[in-house]
């Protein structure tokens, strides 16, 4: 194989008396065998962006050739989340004379990467009665959750969506699921406390109103009593003070703006002089 290509070689012819004349040829040495190609099939495991790459070694299982093996090739070398599972890829062994001969493997992609997932600091909620309705945290952007694949994760939410919970302190548990069974929880507490209390309350309870509610743009206050109401507290379903209003001299009706509000739960807390009232006010 060190000789490939042009070779100078001598004849030299000598006669009966010892005569002798030489001449010079060339021998062109040629390598048309191809290389023999061995590969393996692997298996690999998506980063947490969802990619992965091999090179060409990663499939040879020792190919060879009868001279020298120059260069190992391979026709797909990077994968996504779109390659899950079995993936063909083809390696292309060439000899320096450029003779070539390729073999196919299977290259394998998983997912070994757990979702990621936030959820809320603990907050307290003020309701009427001490009953508080829990919502699905996720869809309403309170736990955010995402994955370097599945953009669809299945969750699991306990206490379940709709529960209501009662007066004291409870534990919020939120797990998320790829698809190839990767798992991810986060966990956070709700204190619920009761708003009513004082004697006129149920006397306020009836007395003032929230329409239209659901809201879209605004929402209208009315108060169909003699009683004064002094102001008013709109917080988010996280406890998070949205907007303050100053009642006195409001008359009858006050609107409100809900212009501006994201879609979800809110709570108003309308107070007097020596009580307050809480509704809740749904803004689509």
């Amino acid at each position: 194989c060190s000789d490939l290509g042009g070779n100078t070689v001598n004849l030299t012819v000598t006669d009966q008396s010892g005569n002798s004349a030489s001449a010079p040829a060339t021998v062109t040495v040629e390598d048309n065998i191809n290389p023999t190609v061995i590969t393996q099939n692997i298996s690999i495991v998506l980063d947490g962006t969802g990619n992965a790459s091999i090179v060409a070694g990663d499939i040879d299982f020792g190919s060879s050739d009868n001279c020298t093996v120059d260069t190992l090739s391979l026709d797909k070398t990077d994968f996504t989340c779109a390659d899950l599972g079995g993936n063909t890829v083809e390696l292309t062994v060439t000899d320096q004379s450029g003779n070539s001969a390729s073999a196919s493997a299977m290259v394998t992609i998983s997912d070994g990467t757990s979702p990621e997932i936030m959820c809320p600091d603990d907050f307290t909620v003020s309701v009427p009665n001490g009953d508080y309705t829990i919502p699905d945290y996720v869809q309403e952007g309170d736990v955010v959750a995402s994955d370097n694949c599945d953009n669809d994760l299945d969750r699991v939410q306990t206490p379940t969506p709709g529960t209501i919970l009662g007066v004291g302190v409870h534990t919020i548990s939120v797990e998320v699921t790829d698809d190839y069974g990767n798992t991810a929880q986060c966990m956070f507490e709700v204190t619920v406390e009761d708003s009513l209390g004082v004697d006129d309350q149920d006397f306020l309870e009836n007395k003032l109103q929230l329409f239209p509610n659901p809201a879209n743009d605004y929402v209208i206050l009315k108060n169909n009593s003699n009683i004064i109401l002094t102001r008013l507290y709109i917080t988010d379903i996280k406890g998070s003070l949205i907007e303050e209003i100053d009642l006195n001299n409001m008359g009858t009706n006050k609107v409100i703006s809900t212009q501006n509000y994201q879609s979800g739960i809110y709570f108003i807390k309308i107070n007097t002089d020596n009580a307050s009232v809480v509704k809740r006010l749904i803004k689509q």
